[in-house]
């Protein structure tokens, strides 16, 4: 028996939840519906005439899953596969993520019964029909409300990476060329952790700019998305260090980073004959303002 096929339209941007949903309904229903996912390479390989290949799926999948968010419910692609779909006679459904509601969608996607697959009752909804789509028994034991869970986590992932490209980029910027961006600042997604006090000789470096020791913090920053490095030499003072006292840490936070210059460190303890041995000169930044994030 030929197993139905799903397909799931959505913007290049939201492939990470894409994803999470394709694994939430394979692992539901136990591989018993096909998918087709364009940004899974499973289901479009290098050298397939991509539109060629949409329109086919489009034209024999039995229902379209809307990957509906803020930015997907705009894209022409995206409505011209579910229009496409629709006008066939296929099931389409709005799957609505990244905060979009059932109730916001613009027209024609408002004219369709939609889901909120952010909540338990949403992904439950979703794996029954698809079940019966199938023919199939719906799961008995799946945990709905982890496979929301999962996918809440798959947009604030996607989010996370895309907002955060630009503190990103500035920070990389900061530590090749300090002196230059000195002053500069900068907002953004970041893990802190780490937390100590600062001594004498740090805050004597960084007296301008308000680091005290004995009441200045320093800590470690690692900000959030691709490839993070580790910042070692980050310092907060006045509201900022309250906060950081106060929240758990290790925690995500938003935070705004000020580049305070280059700051002198010893990376050993053992006294060197040559006086500028075993130092180094990174680049230091200034926690100015922190805030929890809302997840």
């Amino acid at each position: 028996m030929t197993k139905p096929l799903i397909f799931i339209s959505h913007i290049h941007e939201d492939q990470l939840i894409a994803a999470a949903l394709e694994s939430m309904i394979q692992e539901a229903l136990l591989g018993g519906v096909e998918m087709f996912n364009a940004s899974n390479r499973q289901s479009l390989a290098v050298g397939d005439p991509w539109r060629d290949l949409i329109i086919e799926r489009l034209g024999t999948c039995r229902t379209l899953l809307v990957v509906a968010t803020p930015d997907s419910v705009r894209s022409p692609w995206v409505n011209f596969e579910a229009g496409g779909a629709w006008v066939s006679g296929k099931r389409v459904i709005p799957c609505c993520a990244k905060g979009m509601q059932p109730t916001s969608l613009p027209a024609p996607l408002s004219h369709l019964q939609a889901i909120d697959i952010s909540s338990a009752n949403g992904t439950r909804s979703l794996i029954e029909f698809l079940a019966s789509v199938a023919s199939l028994n719906a799961p008995g034991r799946f945990d709905y409300e982890e496979a929301a869970k999962a996918l809440n986590a798959s947009w604030i992932s996607a989010s996370t990476s895309d907002s955060n490209e630009d503190f990103l980029s500035w920070i990389t910027k900061a530590q090749a060329r300090p002196k230059k961006l000195m002053g500069g600042s900068s907002v953004g997604l970041a893990k802190v952790s780490h937390i100590s006090d600062v001594d004498q000789f740090e805050a004597d470096q960084l007296r301008s700019h308000g680091v005290v020791a004995g009441d200045s913090v320093k800590c470690w920053v690692e900000p959030l998305g691709r490839s993070p490095s580790t910042l070692f030499n980050c310092f907060a003072n006045g509201p900022a260090a309250d906060l950081l006292a106060d929240v758990q840490l290790p925690a995500d936070l938003r935070i705004r980073l000020k580049c305070v210059g280059q700051i002198k460190v010893f990376e050993t303890i053992i006294e060197m004959s040559d006086p500028e041995r075993g130092i180094s000169y990174p680049t230091a930044f200034l926690i100015d303002s922190v805030e929890e994030t809302k997840r």
